[in-house]
């Protein structure tokens, strides 16, 4: 998990330490939308990206995502908007499906980037 309020990640740590997810689960400091290169850690199969909504950070950050290879071939991921912005298509973004719930937009993604 990707924060940078220190407040949103001390709910992040109390809720692994309930779901017993202790040592199977990262909170990292950062920001989402300039993560920088993965470095030595295996890239990830799931994203889920719940950014403040109308000013483009999802679009930022999975394009970070994505540049510093932190996204495994074939990740399946979700973007949260609100309703009435379009997130911007992504190269090696595939949109599975949208859904809109009241205000937000969900968006079902798939991370196949080109070689």
């Amino acid at each position: 998990m990707v924060e940078q309020s220190a407040e949103a990640r001390g709910v992040l740590r109390q809720n692994i330490e309930a779901l017993n997810l202790t040592g199977r689960a990262r909170v990292f400091r950062r920001d989402a939308t300039r993560l920088g290169d993965i470095g030595a850690m295996q890239p990830f199969g799931l994203f889920f990206a719940d950014p403040p909504y109308g000013l483009e950070l999802g679009t930022a950050a999975l394009a970070s995502a994505g540049a510093g290879k932190w996204l495994a071939p074939g990740a399946l991921g979700v973007l949260e908007e609100t309703a009435r912005n379009s997130p911007l298509l992504l190269p090696g973004f595939e949109v599975l499906d949208e859904r809109i719930m009241s205000d937000t937009k969900i968006v079902f993604l798939r991370w196949e980037p080109s070689i």
